[in-house]
């Protein structure tokens, strides 16, 4: 499919040049040719011309393709030839291959459908401007139709609003007096709308939920587990098409549009909602009035204020009071004002519209009141008895689909669930999958894949938060004394602190650094180099000189290792979780997305539990002294062996789908900030809750142990380290319930308990009680575990395959400047009753020494 503005534009010169070229070519046949013969060979060649029009819209998909579907049933002044050609682009437009359709469920889904579904229906049985629809049945038995969008539809739609420039002029010059930018870019915003599911899928459930049990008007219900920014799953439904329909009795056509006029006005006044695409082949119809509504992508809401208006505009003309009427359209926008324009030409020409109300038959309203009061108020039943009739059973198809009964509830399902093999056709879905590396592989092979990468994301985010801890440990314990002998005790751990935020000002620099390299060559080589980068800083802190052997030359070097490894574990965090959940299925995205995040108490043990062993074997003067080193030198054993087993592993399948089809982006981290800045910021806005916390449960809390306890710092360690024993147990747990409750509950539910434990947390460690102080910093984490095991798939999953690497590793990580990285510094500040600004040094305006003023931030 052509995307850009230049091959499109050129693709529509072509055609005009083709059709032009041939009426030339045989005009002399036509000057010279008797009348009935003259008549057939123009009747071929429009024939010919309306079908390469058609075929070539279809083709382009997007707005040009849109635009014939609505001049198929929009321009009645269309010849039937031409018209006849547009109509097949509302229902059977040219498909994307077996094998695009089953890469961009596999990008979306993170896995192929012959997978994620219990069985697929590789060909699609409708094709529209935006995606094709296909048939398959869940794991869990229910039919859906699964609406794939066409890869380069968003690129396309952009480049043919580029060229709409024309448009405007053209029609400027036919209606000089209309605001055509308003309307232009009105149509812009719709259709770029349309290519978004996921707000398809908000606006869709919305009317499905409100239409939920009304005996004629049936929305289906969304699939949100198997829908992404790309994929829509919905409840499959039948009924007839809008041509079946044209041939029904009166009374039948009488009833459905009754139904639509219905859903229409009754969404627009109780929703505030309107569907602004009601071309024919979005409903499916039964003879007795009930009407299927589909395809939500084109919504348009409207504030309460212009409904009011717009009711007050119907109530003047049935009024006859015409100057009202003419003020209304100024309110609604539809007039700039009422100078220059006569009331009663408005009010004459805009009638056309209100003749159904006005031509209403005396007794009309007594009817519908007692019509109201026999439903229960609802007036938006279509007026007929028989409602409960046996529905037709036509399908959008053709033929009849089979009733089936749900054994709980005893009603009918229609064609919601459906039998498999008639869904299908008989078709042996397992054996039509589109060549890929999954293809061949047996379950058993798939399952050892995903197990190594399971275990080589875990191991490796362990050994990084391993090295990246430690130096947060160090920078609490040691290096105050080590890198800032001169200052007082206050500002060396100040100085610490600050180089310690420098990892976390590096992090997001390698999110754009590995992010784009991991979106061009693939997970697996990038998070080897990720893991190399951290190693080697890490070793080469714990070889390099100090204060005593080099001056302030050792902070600097210090500072730039430090560096090293915020753009290490900026990278390595988006890697392994995508090399976990795009090895995984889709429903358990939730419990594998948290093994990466398992790598955090890993690290956190590691790395206290190593610093607590050699505080003790050494002895505090000697590691002060010397022994400090032996955690950095070890980080060089812990990457080799992270190095072993992330060689041994395959990329991921997404990632070998993106390959095959070459769909990778050159430019990721450009074209994810283009594409979904918003997803990014809600990202790192999200993790403010648990990454803040966090850094004062595991970083902080020795500088507070020592200054408002006195506890030892051997003692602080242990208890730290216990607490990331806890979290073994508690971050895959909320990783797993969020695949059965929904991640966003679990994670609401650890922001409100969080907010709660920041205040018993700093209470009960001021009293200094040396058993209250352990359990409380060993079950610090929890409210934090609750929000970081479902983490990682609710932010992934924000993102499309061939750009989740980078926008996922930017949304997390720009949290740390805000968040993380500061939050030491900011509560030694309140605690001491002075921040440091800059060079600045600023009195807090909170309580000194006053363990509740740190819960406050």
């Amino acid at each position: 499919m052509r995307q850009s503005r230049v091959s499109r534009g050129a693709a529509l010169a072509r055609l005009a040049l083709r059709i032009g070229g041939r009426y030339v070519a045989r005009s002399p046949r036509l000057l010279f040719a008797s009348v009935e013969r003259r008549t057939e060979l123009r009747h071929d060649l429009a024939l010919r011309s309306a079908d390469e029009v058609a075929e070539e819209l279809g083709s382009m998909k997007g707005v040009l393709m849109k635009l014939g579907q609505m001049a198929s049933y929009i321009y009645e002044d269309m010849p039937l030839t031409f018209r006849a050609a547009m109509s097949r682009l509302q229902h059977r437009a040219p498909p994307m291959t077996a094998a695009l359709a089953s890469s961009v469920i596999a990008d979306e889904l993170g896995d192929l459908p012959e997978r994620v579904f219990a069985q697929w229906d590789p060909l699609p049985f409708a094709a529209a401007s935006i995606g094709q629809v296909h048939r398959a049945i869940t794991r869990d038995g229910r039919a859906v139709a699964v609406k794939v969008q066409y890869p380069g539809i968003a690129r396309s739609i952009t480049s043919d609003l580029r060229n709409v420039g024309l448009l405007r002029r053209i029609v400027s010059a036919a209606f000089p007096g209309l605001d055509v930018r308003s309307l232009v870019d009105e149509l812009g915003e719709r259709l770029q709308e349309e290519v978004d599911y996921v707000r398809e899928a908000e606006s869709q459930e919305m009317f499905a939920r409100y239409y939920e049990g009304h005996p004629v008007i049936r929305v289906p219900h969304v699939l949100p587990e198997l829908s992404t920014a790309r994929v829509l799953t919905s409840e499959l439904v039948s009924g007839a098409s809008f041509d079946e329909l044209l041939e029904w009795s009166q009374e039948e056509r009488d009833l459905a549009a009754e139904t639509i006029h219905r859903f229409v006005f009754r969404s627009l006044y109780r929703l505030h909602a309107f569907n602004g695409d009601p071309h024919p082949g979005n409903y499916l119809f039964d003879d007795d009035g009930r009407v299927v509504f589909l395809d939500f992508g084109c919504v348009k809401y409207f504030p309460r204020e212009m409904l009011v208006n717009w009711r007050a505009l119907v109530a003047s003309h049935l009024a006859g009071d015409r100057r009202a009427f003419a003020d209304r359209l100024v309110a609604l926008t539809f007039l700039p004002s009422t100078e220059g324009f006569d009331a009663d030409v408005l009010f004459d020409y805009f009638g056309y519209f209100y003749e159904p109300i006005h031509l209403r038959r005396p007794g009309d309203a007594e009817r519908d009141r007692q019509l109201a009061a026999d439903r229960g108020g609802d007036l938006a039943l279509p007026q007929r008895a028989a409602i409960d009739s046996h529905r037709r059973g036509r399908s959008a198809l053709g033929g009849r689909l089979p009733q089936q009964t749900n054994p709980k509830s005893g009603k009918e399902l229609g064609s919601c669930r459906l039998n498999s093999s008639f869904l299908l056709g008989g078709i042996d879905m397992a054996n039509s999958a589109a060549p890929s590396v999954l293809s061949s592989m047996a379950p058993e092979e798939r399952r050892k894949q995903m197990l190594r990468a399971v275990v080589a994301s875990t191991v490796g985010t362990s050994i990084e938060w391993y090295d990246y801890f430690l130096f947060g440990t160090m920078a609490g314990l040691v290096f105050p004394h080590l890198f800032f002998p001169k200052s007082d005790p206050l500002a060396g751990t100040l100085n610490s602190y600050a180089i310690f935020f420098v990892g976390f000002l590096a992090r997001p620099v390698g999110a754009w650094l590995f992010g784009t390299y991991g979106d061009r060559i693939g997970r697996k080589a990038t998070l080897i180099v990720t893991l190399l980068f951290m190693g080697i800083a890490t070793f080469l802190i714990g070889v390099m000189p100090t204060y005593t052997n080099i001056g302030l030359w050792a902070a600097v070097i210090l500072v730039i290792l430090r560096a090293c490894q915020g753009i290490g574990v900026g990278g390595e965090w988006g890697g392994s979780v995508l090399m976990s959940m795009e090895w995984g299925s889709p429903k358990r995205k939730g419990f594998l997305g948290s093994w990466p995040q398992f790598g955090v108490p890993i690290g956190l043990v590691l790395s206290n539990g190593i610093t607590a062993a050699t505080v003790t074997l050494a002895g505090s003067a000697t590691f002060e002294s010397w022994a400090w080193r032996i955690p950095f030198l070890l980080s060089i054993i812990l990457v080799a062996v992270g190095l072993y087993i992330r060689l041994g592993i395959m990329e991921t399948p997404v990632f070998q789908a993106i390959l095959q089809e070459r769909r990778t982006e050159p430019a990721p981290v450009r074209e994810v900030i283009r594409r979904n800045w918003r997803e990014i910021i809600l990202s790192a806005l999200l993790r403010l809750p648990e990454q803040a916390p966090f850094y004062l449960f595991t970083v902080f809390v020795f500088t507070f142990g020592a200054s408002a306890t006195k506890l030892d710092k051997p003692f602080l360690t242990w208890a730290v380290s216990v607490a990331g024993l806890v979290s073994f147990i508690s971050i895959p747990l909320f990783g797993h319930l969020s695949d059965r409750v929904g991640r966003k509950t679990i994670y609401m539910a650890g922001i409100v308990v969080m907010a709660i434990w920041g205040f018993l947390y700093f209470g009960l460690y001021a009293t200094a009680i040396p058993v209250v102080v352990f359990v409380v910093i060993a079950l610090s984490l929890i409210p934090h575990d609750m929000q970081y095991g479902p983490q990682a798939s609710l932010i992934a999953e924000s993102f499309t395959g061939r750009l989740r690497y980078s926008g996922a590793s930017l949304g997390y990580q720009f949290a740390s400047i805000i968040a993380g990285g500061p939050a030491p510094s900011i509560a030694l500040g309140i605690w001491t009753g002075f921040l440091f600004i800059g060079p600045w040094k600023v009195i807090s305006p909170l309580q000194a020494k006053n363990p509740y003023m740190i819960s406050l931030y």
